[in-house]
């Protein structure tokens, strides 16, 4: 299992989330998820086995799973 560095390629959350993000933009649950904060929610995204290119770097790949309210 690797770790995460660099950008993600996220895939499938909301139309209005840019696909392609630093890792910084993101809060990193666990080696296998990815939590975006957008649009007032929490955007939770899932690691999968698919890799795509960027800047000439490989890149994982996460699919959306599900979102929830932020906590206040």
């Amino acid at each position: 299992m690797s770790e995460i560095s660099g950008l993600v390629i996220l895939r499938d959350g909301p139309p209005t989330l840019e696909q392609v993000r630093h890792v910084t933009e993101c809060v990193i649950a666990d080696s296998e998820r990815v939590v975006v904060t957008h649009g007032g929610r929490n955007e939770h995204f899932a690691r999968t086995d698919n890799t795509g290119v960027i800047e000439g770097r490989s890149a994982s790949v996460y699919t959306w799973v599900y979102s929830t309210a932020i906590a206040e």
